[in-house]
């Protein structure tokens, strides 16, 4: 079991791989502005490491908080896609493309002479409150919920609106929220704000009602809540839910392997992710993965989806070939956003679909 990083461990080692990240975006920029060079003079046999770095980038930039990089690599790789090589004369997309690396360019110049300060944003929360609030009438109900709670060791706020929890929620978010459907005559579900910055900050929502309501339950259901009781409320039921939950998001005895062609990338998940107590695995070869799943035994792959020599849907439909890893989670790791893509490529056996940059 790996030792939990402390905060001051994992803030110099993210300085120093946000400075590698910096020397490697110079070299990018380098070769951006030889493409650039080369597009003016009318060769065009360099769209395919274009378009393969400008996908990278549109995943890397956003990670090391260079988001308007990002977005501008996103915009290279569409315009670049759309431009056939075959034909020269294409005078609009081409010359867009040509100004968009020279942005490009001269934005990384700007980034490299200016202060190195490191954020703290940076930094993953490395431990997660596991505090519930409570929105539901003043009731005997409500008061043994409390005591329960906290007898549990769950720290419990209280609130008898919607409108005092949404002005609690713009400065502190709690892991969990139980509110009734239906508090003074107003829907829970129209609680647009509430609604938003629980699934902002990846907060789980559940539900109380008084009445049995099949709409409410699909109610529910269009907004992901993790858990739907109706009166009576069976609160040994909602109390084993909740310790589930907070159990299952308790990731320190879990393994995890990544394999990103991005080594930056890859050494960067694999600290956020050490710090949280998990054991984790940086694959750096794609035709040993079998022999590295086999030996470590991971609980979750992050899996590239593009990389140059094998995508990650070959390499997902490789290890399904495997029965003994046959119940191993896969998540891509793509910038890809056309969701046909996405998936096409989760037809190969994957399970989830994270799209880059990812936060801490």
């Amino acid at each position: 079991m790996p030792t939990k990083k402390s905060p001051e461990q994992l803030q110099q080692f993210m300085e120093e791989l946000q400075a590698s990240f910096l020397a490697k975006l110079g070299l990018k920029a380098e070769l951006f502005a030889e493409i650039s060079h080369q597009l003016e003079s009318g060769i065009l046999t360099t769209f395919p490491k274009l378009i393969s770095e400008a996908h990278q980038l549109a995943g890397s930039c956003g990670t090391f908080q260079l988001n308007h990089l990002g977005m501008l690599a996103r915009h290279i790789e569409t315009i670049a896609l759309s431009v056939d090589a075959s034909e020269i004369q294409q005078g609009d997309r081409l010359k867009s493309l040509i100004d968009s690396l020279k942005l490009f360019v001269n934005e990384v110049e700007q980034v490299l002479i200016g202060p190195r300060n490191f954020s703290a944003n940076l930094l993953p929360e490395l431990e997660m409150v596991q505090d519930v609030w409570l929105v539901l009438n003043p009731s005997a109900l409500r008061d043994e919920l409390c005591a329960q709670l906290r007898a549990f060791g769950y720290p419990v706020k209280i609130f008898s609106t919607f409108s005092e929890c949404i002005e609690a929620l713009r400065s502190q978010t709690p892991a969990l929220l139980f509110s009734e459907a239906v508090l003074a005559d107003q829907l829970l579900f129209d609680q647009k704000e509430l609604i938003e910055i629980m699934s902002e900050h990846k907060r789980w929502l559940m539900v109380y009602s008084a009445t049995d309501s099949f709409d409410l339950r699909i109610n529910a259901v269009r907004h992901k809540t993790h858990g739907y009781f109706v009166s009576p409320l069976d609160i040994p039921s909602m109390m084993q839910k909740i310790t589930r939950l907070f159990d299952d998001s308790t990731f320190s005895d879990k393994k995890v392997s990544i394999l990103d062609d991005d080594l930056l990338l890859a050494e960067h998940y694999s600290w956020v992710l050490e710090s949280a107590g998990m054991e984790v695995q940086v694959i750096r070869d794609s035709r040993l993965v079998i022999p590295e799943l086999l030996s470590f035994k991971p609980d979750v792959l992050l899996l590239d989806m593009h990389m140059p020599e094998f995508s990650g849907a070959e390499i997902s439909g490789v290890i399904r070939q495997y029965e003994s890893l046959s119940s191993l989670h896969i998540a891509f790791l793509s910038a890809e956003r056309d969701i046909q893509l996405q998936l096409q490529a989760l037809s190969y056996g994957a399970d989830d679909f994270i799209t880059k940059p990812i936060s801490n």
